[in-house]
């Protein structure tokens, strides 16, 4: 993954024509670049995101953001009850308890698969120690 103005992007090598191909994943529309080396990907992204904006300025429309901060989950009526149970034996919210597990989820599968940014970092920002269970 690659990131720029708050985009992510998401690349795969194409081993028959040896090119990386990239595609932003946070918009509706459709962001895509290509590169021969991450140094170069990374600057077609800031190409393809800057014409973006400026496609958008110049048509009067506002840009997707990358995300809102916000997702319908789906689930069974059981395991609603069994995630409303855990949360309130934890004092937590629903909404606390949910951002808890997948803040851990996703953490774990960047540790193993070792998604870091362009800083050598894990992705996923911090949030105050009280809202992430340990």
């Amino acid at each position: 993954m690659i990131e720029y103005k708050g985009y992510t992007a998401v690349f795969e090598h194409d081993e028959q024509e040896d090119i990386l191909g990239a595609w932003v994943i946070d918009t509706r529309d459709q962001i895509l670049f290509e590169g021969r080396s991450l140094d170069e990907l990374r600057e077609r992204m800031k190409k393809a995101v800057d014409d973006y904006l400026e496609h958008c300025r110049e048509r009067g429309k506002t840009p997707d953001k990358p995300y809102s901060g916000k997702f319908l989950f789906r689930t069974t009526a059981e395991l609603h009850r069994a995630i409303a149970t855990e949360a309130a034996a934890e004092r937590m919210s629903i909404n606390e308890w949910m951002e808890a597990r997948v803040r851990m989820a996703v953490r774990e599968r960047q540790t193993k698969y070792k998604t870091r940014n362009d800083q050598d970092e894990l992705v996923i920002p911090e949030r105050d120690p009280s809202d992430v269970l340990t």
